[in-house]
């Protein structure tokens, strides 16, 4: 909604979020020009005692798995903003996600992996420490999806799985940044509705529940919170998205 359709998101959250009653303000995005420069949101979001940006980036900006994303170094260039806007990095976690590896029908593979050890020094430059990936699920609709574009996803092993997360993992640590697996078995579990964390980051020390979020997978590590989004056709036109895409053919 951020990119899409930013007047909405203003009115939706006048209505279904007051600041009054929102404890932290979490926006997920791959391009987050609106947050710092489209005027109507840019006023209700600085109502918020607190905003909490996830930021992705996964290097597939521009092509026909992401075409209508803004380029990485674009996004990767807003940081600094984001960051003055937010108050602190701590309030900035970085998705590189999802890690994907694709084929297409001439035989040339895709993987987005490496992409990871250019991003890891720009983060632990801007002092964002926190970094959530997973590998991308294909469900029915993304497998047709991708098959009338003459690309099928390439299914890898649970060694090669466990080699890609002991290097990512170890990308991490060499640039100090916390990396942590959303629903991913065997790596950190990642928080993206972190009620502990958002309550040490408030500025007015105010608490919120650190209750764990129902209905959720079993490896889902969120505390409870207000969905205030919806899934409606994205102008990003992302391939692998499990919700809807516009696609240009």
């Amino acid at each position: 909604m951020v990119a899409t359709d930013p007047d909405q998101l203003a009115e939706v959250l006048k209505e279904k979020a007051p600041p009054s009653d929102t404890h932290t303000l979490v926006l997920w995005t791959k391009n987050p020009h609106s947050i710092l420069y489209h005027q109507a949101l840019l006023s209700q979001l600085k109502k918020y005692d607190q905003c909490y940006i996830h930021l992705t980036v996964t290097g597939l900006a521009g092509t026909v798995f992401e075409p209508n994303v803004p380029p990485s170094d674009v996004v990767l260039s807003y940081l600094p903003q984001l960051i003055e806007f937010t108050q602190s990095p701590e309030r900035i976690n970085f998705r590189f996600d999802p890690i994907v590896h694709f084929r297409f029908e001439d035989g040339h593979t895709v993987c987005n992996l490496l992409f990871f050890e250019q991003l890891a020094p720009i983060l632990q430059r801007f002092g964002v420490k926190r970094v959530t990936t997973s590998w991308v699920q294909i469900y029915g609709k993304v497998a047709k999806r991708l098959a009338a574009q003459g690309i099928a996803a390439v299914d890898i092993s649970q060694q090669t799985w466990q080699q890609e997360s002991a290097w990512l993992l170890n990308v991490a640590k060499e640039h100090h940044l916390s990396l942590h697996g959303c629903c991913v078995p065997g790596m950190p579990r990642s928080h993206c509705i972190d009620g502990a964390l958002f309550n040490r980051l408030h500025p007015g020390h105010y608490k919120a529940t650190t209750a764990r979020a129902s209905g959720q997978r079993p490896l889902c590590g969120c505390s409870k919170s207000v969905d205030v989004g919806w899934y409606k056709t994205c102008i990003h036109g992302c391939l692998y998205c499990y919700g809807h895409p516009k696609i240009e053919h």
